[in-house]
């Protein structure tokens, strides 16, 4: 799929979302044409986020994956949703950093399976790269860096059929409380978000 502005709309259906939905604006950084997310509306610990209006098909052997640049010193998350309104059943994938003390996090969450996450998983102003491959016989998250390397990776014995059939992507973050010197928080580069099938 290609990540055009205008096939987007507010994830209102997310845990604990409230506030106005992100924006998507073109830009180039480090060479690459990118998006930037933003959230103009000061956050007070919600998450905020844009979901694709129309549903993709969960079949086996897809993989989805999301290419961004945190901006740090962040304090809240970026995520990745692969998200079913009907059972509200989901794939989440974050990266956690602050700098109140927190050490920073690689969090990897599938309904129906334990949490997990890393810590010191990520590097903040770097490109990372979030992968969820959905195989015949389990799920597979990892984080890569810009060299496509893996970070962290974990796997889930949870197959396509135990998550959902259809379900909505959703780009977004869980933002901490400013310190009002910056907006360092409130805004993430995206350079790709990619949705494909690998035929066996």
């Amino acid at each position: 799929m290609q990540l055009t502005i205008d096939r987007w709309e507010g994830a209102e259906f997310i845990p604990n979302y409230t506030g106005l939905p992100q924006t998507l604006t073109p830009v180039e950084i480090d060479n690459k044409k990118a998006l930037l997310i933003h959230t103009a509306e000061k956050p007070t610990c919600k998450r905020r986020g844009i979901a694709t209006k129309s549903k993709f098909a969960l079949v086996p052997n897809t993989v989805v994956e999301l290419t961004f640049k945190p901006l740090g010193d962040i304090d809240g998350i970026m995520e990745l949703w692969l998200y079913d309104k009907e059972t509200s059943n989901s794939i989440r994938v974050a990266t956690r950093g602050g700098n109140y003390g927190e050490d920073r996090e690689f969090l990897s969450v599938v309904s129906g399976a334990d949490a997990r996450h890393s810590r010191d998983a990520f590097r903040y102003n770097e490109w990372h790269t979030f992968l969820i491959e959905v195989k015949l016989s389990a799920t597979v998250v990892s984080l890569l860096d810009a060299d496509r390397k893996i970070i962290q990776r974990y796997y889930y014995d949870v197959t396509p059929a135990d998550l959902f059939q259809q379900y909505h992507l959703v780009i977004s973050q869980e933002l901490g409380y400013p310190d009002g010197s910056n907006e360092w928080h409130m805004k993430a580069y995206i350079e790709k978000l990619q949705v494909y099938i690998i035929r066996a």
